[in-house]
């Protein structure tokens, strides 16, 4: 690990990583209680969950740009974007005419700039690390991730109880200036550089760009990766119906700190997972999946009806280990298997895939919550994990998946003949 952090490169990249998801954590947490807030409707946190969620089902649409493009400059822009944006909802606060509809207009906008800058990320470690070393920068990258998600969305939760939710959203516009700093400290070689600006074409612009999207889609079908993402789709509406109603179901266990206890707790589990992953690195996807999200299964669903808010907290937060571990080693392979030229690509594509279902989950889960309660859809959670179990089970493609170190383009690919072309 250390040697890792020795590259000068790869640690800037980590520390702007490390800010902006300070900011990403401290203004999710502020909006989805802020909307909470103002409405006291689980209708209205599903609605803005819909809003917030929707922009990285256009991820795919990043990924050529990611591709093409200088990496830093989408790096230092997309952080310098949203310090405008947040400041936004502060002004209308403190103008005196803030209300739901704003916030649900300024979040999607933010999340959409997200979406370039984690296939930048992803697309950026290769470019600075060896590929040996690729799972080792990965588990470091996400348990920063998780290590800003565990401190921030628990201080969230105490700064929203005492100073109120406004106050984060101030903060945030600081985190992602300093992050556009550390970004631009990185230094990466860009393969597609060329000397001379060629004469600006915008039709010849357009059919690059829809060429480099149906590469990307056509990598993509010719592959393992639609079987391994229709269970996550399904899994993930349930997953996002639960999400977006943590606000009414922290209040019930015990109020609106309780609201950064659940999502600390979850962020300790992916990190505790992202920590293991080297060690479950020599054992079969296959097994890790089914094995792993059968137990994520059953300790979600005891979470859901434990009497006691605290031993809730816990189960909950063990039940994220196994998507932790699953994150860092699906992403390492694609990564060494990779060539650098798709890789923007192909991780926009796979991160639109899997959040297609997300904004209507979280629709439908407000919705549902309205009707029977927060706490029988967040059971549900539960049985999403279970479902993914089930389905890695009965899809022999996927149980047979051997482990990460296996793993090579050569004999044994998620892909077909493409990137041999």
């Amino acid at each position: 690990m250390l040697s890792v952090l020795k590259n000068k490169n790869f640690l800037f990249l980590i520390l702007g990583r490390l800010v902006t998801n300070i900011g990403d954590s401290m203004y999710t947490v502020a909006a989805m209680w802020l909307v909470f807030d103002l409405s006291k409707s689980t209708f209205y946190s599903g609605l803005a969950g819909f809003l917030t969620m929707f922009p990285t089902v256009l991820q795919f649409l990043t990924g050529p740009i990611v591709d093409k493009v200088r990496l830093n400059k989408v790096l230092v822009w997309s952080q310098l974007i949203q310090a405008i944006l947040v400041l936004i909802i502060p002004f209308f606060y403190f103008s005196g005419y803030l209300n739901i509809w704003i916030i649900m207009m300024i979040m999607p906008l933010i999340v959409f700039i997200e979406q370039f800058t984690y296939p930048a990320q992803s697309a950026a470690l290769p470019k600075i690390i060896k590929s040996q070393d690729l799972v080792k920068a990965n588990s470091i990258m996400s348990f920063s991730y998780q290590g800003t998600d565990i401190i921030f969305t628990g201080i969230a939760g105490i700064v929203i109880a005492s100073a109120g939710a406004i106050s984060i959203y101030l903060v945030d516009s600081f985190t992602f200036l300093l992050a556009a700093l550390f970004f631009k400290c990185v230094k990466l070689e860009q393969k597609n550089e060329i000397e001379h600006k060629p004469r600006f074409h915008f039709k010849k612009v357009i059919h690059n760009y829809t060429t480099d999207i149906k590469e990307g889609f056509t990598l993509i079908r010719h592959s393992l990766i639609p079987k391994i993402l229709l269970g996550s789709m399904i899994s993930n509406f349930m997953l996002s119906a639960t999400i977006v109603i943590l606000p009414s179901f922290s209040s019930i266990r015990g109020g609106e700190e309780y609201y950064g206890y659940y999502l600390a707790s979850m962020s300790c589990g992916l990190l505790l997972g992202s920590i293991f992953a080297t060690v479950f690195g020599r054992f079969s996807i296959g097994s890790l999946t089914i094995y792993g999200f059968f137990i994520s299964g059953v300790l979600w669903s005891i979470s859901a009806i434990a009497t006691s808010s605290y031993i809730s907290i816990i189960l909950f937060g063990l039940s994220q280990i196994s998507i932790g571990v699953t994150n860092v080693i699906f992403m390492s392979i694609l990564q060494s298997i990779l060539p650098e030229e798709f890789i923007g690509r192909v991780f926009s594509f796979i991160a639109s895939l899997t959040s297609i279902a997300a904004p209507f989950g979280s629709l439908l889960g407000g919705f549902t919550a309205s009707l029977i309660g927060s706490d029988k859809v967040f059971f549900i959670g539960g049985i999403a994990m279970l479902f993914v179990s089930v389905y890695w089970v009965f899809q022999s493609s996927l149980r047979s998946i051997p482990s990460s170190e296996k793993i090579n383009a050569k004999e044994y690919s998620f892909f077909t003949n493409v990137l041999n072309k």
